[in-house]
């Protein structure tokens, strides 16, 4: 979908759970929309607020928004970490999907077993962090944001929500 306000376009994987109070928020504050879908909202969030868009979302969801005007793709991955993203960045390239198979068509993606991840999987069960099964391939950890800057190929990954201390857990501590 694109954004007829900024020209950025979002591809998305998942559920805005609150969009409608966003989208009625939204519409107040002079957007306009032609349809029913979480995703417009989405797109309009990030026009209104930015990467501030995060702090507004409730759902499950991993989504990328390319933005012409700041030359830029942001990425963002939901708080629990429901949907997945993973992303790689090879030979000058930058490689991202919703799902592992998604990346194998590209020759840049390796497929060859990460022997850490593979060892952490073993012995846990599950591969922590941003670790994959497939070397060169990341995952992008709940509650993380990504942008790539396209005009210098920075990479920056933060989290932009972490769970809040309790009162009662940090006055126990003490």
């Amino acid at each position: 979908m694109i954004s007829r306000a900024s020209g950025c376009s979002v591809v998305f994987n998942g559920e805005i759970f609150n969009f409608k109070s966003l989208r009625e928020r939204l519409s107040c504050m002079g957007h306009r929309f032609s349809s029913q879908s979480d995703t417009e909202v989405l797109l309009a969030s990030y026009d209104q607020w930015g990467e501030g868009c995060l702090d507004y979302l409730d759902g499950m969801f991993s989504f990328a928004i390319y933005d012409p005007n700041n030359n830029l793709i942001f990425i963002a991955r939901d708080r629990a970490g429901e949907k997945p993203l993973f992303y790689s960045w090879n030979a000058g390239s930058f490689y991202f999907a919703s799902e592992l198979k998604a990346l194998f068509p590209f020759n840049e993606i390796s497929r060859r077993i990460d022997p850490f991840s593979l060892e952490c999987f073993l012995s846990f069960g599950y591969v922590p962090g941003s670790n994959c099964l497939v070397r060169g391939v990341k995952k992008l950890p709940p509650a993380h944001r990504m942008i790539l800057r396209l005009s210098t190929m920075d990479l920056d990954v933060r989290r932009y929500w972490a769970v809040p201390a309790s009162p009662d857990l940090e006055s126990d501590i003490h």
